[in-house]
């Protein structure tokens, strides 16, 4: 049973405890940044992303994780790890939060270490296309993944102008 702060009544409702987890934002001396092909089996599909994943058990340190799960993950190492920030990833049924760690100068220094369930492939990309294949596309839709690199180009540059 939950009660609602603004009416005061209780109704039935269902809270996932959740533990924390990190995603990772990896970036390679190159400016490349490290993004992984995962099957994900909630969506039944395979996504590419950014490293990341659950806090285990007596780890409290998200800077921790995040170093942890990049060198599982694709095997890279970094520098300069830190906190870009936190959200409460869906507070309406989920307990935790996720943090968002970057690490710089990110290189393959390790081979793989994955968690039984695992099966990644790593990748890493450059935000920037070249500028005849931007042209090509000009006027059709962009695939799925090409927004989140777009979006990490800007992000880059708004760094290197800070």
């Amino acid at each position: 049973m939950k009660i609602s702060p603004r009416t005061g009544k209780e109704h039935d409702f269902y809270v996932l405890d959740s533990v924390n987890w990190v995603n990772v934002v990896a970036v390679t001396p190159d400016q490349k940044l490290v993004m992984i092909e995962q099957y994900r089996h909630g969506s039944n599909t395979v996504e590419l992303e950014i490293p990341g994943g659950m806090m285990d058990a007596g780890e409290t340190d998200p800077v921790a994780t995040a170093v942890r799960e990049l060198r599982e993950e694709t095997g890279y190492e970094g520098e300069n790890a830190r906190i870009l920030g936190r959200v409460h990833a869906n507070p309406a049924i989920l307990t935790n939060t996720c943090f968002t760690v970057l690490v710089e100068n990110c290189r393959l220094k390790h081979g793989v270490q994955f968690d039984y369930s695992e099966d990644l492939v790593t990748q890493p990309r450059t935000g920037r296309g070249n500028s005849e294949a931007r042209r090509r596309r000009k006027n059709r839709p962009l695939p799925r993944r090409r927004p989140r690199l777009y979006h990490f180009d800007l992000w880059q540059r708004g760094i290197k102008a800070a």
